[in-house]
């Protein structure tokens, strides 16, 4: 019989191919060990969630989600190959948790969103403006994810998104187009260019990102854009192009921001 359990944290640790929790389950009564995946029936302290089954994990109560962002989307990887749509419900039990949990799920989330995106947009959002960073880039990435298989749909929402009130919500819709900037840069302008004029500089960094980022694929579409946006002479527009245009070449840099001053 399986039991839910309330246990207090302890840490983990490998050694000789084991870890310390491996080591205190062979003290305890009514477990197995197979291939390293913990199924449990009476446990001293909560595991690693990267050791357990992903079809059983959430009958421990607490669980330890490791810090590790590329472990926690290997983690989510893995949770949707074996659930699929169900895969909402994990991530809806940890978007509450702590820091490490948020950012699981987000992981998760951007899992779904590469099926049915609009299952993921909402709950993304909320962790895009997150009082934590790690969740914040945890919710950019996951947005990336989508990216790659939903496109029309992703240019679609993030294109609502870089006119949301929230500077936070603004920067994810932004710093989500990295992966098509370095593909297909010509689908995010319009996009980027709704924000070229914003005061805020969490958003303005970003904005600058792209561009870089696009200049790797198409430094003459940055050039160009940069052009047209410093006709405008706007203050916030040139602060943005001053840093978006650093991989293009001197000259051409020089023929940009000549304008500006």
């Amino acid at each position: 019989m399986k039991h839910t359990l309330k246990c207090t944290k302890i840490e983990c640790s490998r050694s000789n191919g084991k870890t310390r929790l491996q080591d205190e389950l062979f003290s305890f009564p009514k477990f197995q060990l197979r291939r390293n995946l913990i199924h449990i029936s009476t446990l001293p302290s909560p595991p690693l969630l990267e050791e357990l089954n992903a079809s059983n994990f959430l009958e421990v109560e607490f669980l330890r989600v490791p810090e590790s962002s590329t472990k926690q989307r290997k983690i989510a990887r893995e949770i949707f190959k074996e659930h699929g749509t169900r895969t909402l419900d994990f991530a809806l039990k940890f978007k509450n948790g702590d820091w490490k949990e948020r950012s699981l799920a987000c992981f998760l989330l951007g899992e779904i969103g590469t099926r049915n995106p609009f299952k993921a947009f909402a709950s993304l959002k909320e962790a895009a403006s997150d009082e934590d960073w790690r969740v914040r880039e945890a919710a950019a990435t996951a947005l990336t994810e989508i990216s790659r298989r939903k496109r029309e749909d992703f240019l679609r929402e993030m294109s609502k998104w870089v006119e949301n009130s929230n500077p936070k919500v603004r920067r994810a819709g932004v710093e989500s187009l990295r992966v098509i900037a370095r593909k297909e840069p010509r689908e995010i302008i319009d996009i980027i260019g709704k924000v070229k004029t914003d005061s805020n500089k969490y958003v303005r960094d970003a904005v600058s990102h792209i561009l870089r980022e696009a200049t790797k694929i198409n430094p003459k579409l940055v050039e160009e854009t940069c052009k047209e946006w410093m006709k405008k002479g706007d203050k916030y527009t040139c602060l943005i192009v001053k840093h978006g245009v650093k991989k293009l070449e001197p000259k051409k840099q020089k023929e940009i921001l000549y304008g500006a001053y």
